[in-house]
């Protein structure tokens, strides 16, 4: 007899979209933990891990977490609750970040064999410490009572918490990059220190006279997710400016801590900051590897990336001023990045300039600070043409570079669509 067909709906034809995106982040980790893969492309893979979890968060948890909260029983297709599905997200990060403290490690042993040493202990005195302390890039101390409010904490930032008796100090790396400092080194090695991991060991001499308990680096996720009234599309752009705005103080969806066990002091800021349990995090793991990303662009390690993909021209477009000829012949398929970029930047450009050329229909999402291609819309508008452009203001985390894109393109004389909410 045949089989039956799954009905859509029931429990187990689907996946719960949450646990099967962690899924999909285990298989990044995978390329990093993949020994086959060049050195440098594995700490890339490892920072992807990172910079996709805090996305993750940011996102989709702080709405699950609001969801368990206030509607535990609340059921999803797949048959879990939300209560269940924020229980089983936990247990999975847990999983995965400890998978990844294990592969960063690996990691850094084969890049400190290939002349990239990464430093992030500091257990011992060393002479490291004065050329460290003397290279120090801007930072926020903050001293505070153990009953008093802890004070605003950058959601793009890293934090070092120094408990005192009665007291805590929590100092900021202000500038998220700086926490990757470099060292001066003989030779063509490269040395860098991961700065909040020797601030949390060096507390000591950094508050003489002061009995330090404990210490230990950490950063909090804010939910990013924008609230608007997609309703009231003529305010869209500016309630979407004002909830940007908003971010840097939203509610803290998670609290982060690199230490090797819990402590009394991140679970005083978990309390503080109205976070349960289920919301504190701990791993034997350095924060944010997103910065390592930096190492990745060295130059002189051939051996240690992918070789590099240098893209192709497609033959018809190789004169710039004979694109529309070959279009008029047949359609082409580009392929990016295997098929230079260039070829697209050349098919707008030419669209600018090319008299024949009165009307220009234009999506963007995302792009650069600097785009060729909005440089090409508005040099259109300029040379008289009809150009309509729709700018996707709610690309999340591009919506600010895309309301100024909006905003310039409008002067230079581009009707834009008003965004749909």
């Amino acid at each position: 007899a045949a089989a039956p067909i799954p009905v859509m709906g029931e429990a187990d034809t689907l996946f719960n979209r949450e646990l099967s995106w962690l899924d999909f982040n285990e298989r990044v980790l995978s390329e990093a933990a993949d020994p086959s893969v060049p050195a440098l492309e594995r700490l890339r893979f490892c920072a992807i891990v990172s910079s996709n979890l805090d996305e993750f968060f940011m996102v989709r948890v702080a709405g699950l977490s609001r969801v368990a909260r206030s509607k535990p029983k609340t059921r999803y297709q797949d048959g879990l609750t939300a209560a269940q599905v924020y229980a089983q997200v936990r247990e999975m990060v847990v999983r995965q970040k400890a998978r990844q403290a294990d592969v960063l490690v690996d990691i850094l042993t084969e890049l400190r064999y290939s002349g990239i040493r990464i430093d992030s202990e500091f257990l011992k005195a060393s002479p490291l410490d004065r050329t460290i302390l003397n290279s120090l890039p801007p930072l926020t101390v903050t001293l505070r009572g153990t009953k008093d409010p802890v004070p605003h904490l950058g959601f793009n930032q890293l934090h070092v918490y120094v408990g005192f008796p009665g007291e805590y100090a929590i100092v900021t790396i202000t500038d998220r990059p700086s926490r990757l400092l470099r060292i001066r080194s003989k030779g063509s090695g490269l040395h860098y220190v991961l700065l909040e991991r020797w601030i949390a060991d060096r507390a000591a001499k950094l508050f003489p006279g002061r009995e330090v308990i404990e210490t230990f680096p950490f950063k909090v996720i804010r939910e990013a997710d924008l609230r608007y009234r997609p309703e009231d599309e003529d305010q869209l752009e500016e309630q979407i400016l004002e909830a940007v705005g908003r971010r840097t103080r939203a509610r803290v969806v998670r609290l982060e801590v690199d230490a090797p066990a819990y402590s009394e002091g991140a679970l005083f800021l978990a309390t503080a900051l109205g976070l349960d349990s289920a919301s504190l995090y701990r791993f034997a793991l350095p924060l944010d590897l997103r910065t390592l990303m930096a190492i990745y662009q060295v130059k002189n390690r051939p051996k240690l990336k992918y070789p590099a993909v240098e893209p192709r021209t497609p033959q018809p477009f190789r004169r710039r001023h004979r694109i529309f000829d070959a279009l008029k012949k047949k359609d082409f398929l580009v392929h990016h990045p295997y098929d230079s970029f260039e070829t697209v930047l050349n098919f707008i450009s030419g669209a600018a300039e090319d008299p024949r050329v009165t009307r220009i229909y234009h999506t963007l999402y995302r792009t650069s600070l600097n785009s060729p291609v909005m440089e090409a819309l508005k040099l259109a508008a300029r040379n008289g043409k009809q150009v309509t452009a729709y700018v996707e203001i709610k690309a999340r985390f591009d919506e600010l570079n895309n309301l100024r894109w909006a905003s310039d393109l409008r002067r230079a004389g581009v009707r834009v669509i008003r965004p749909f909410g």
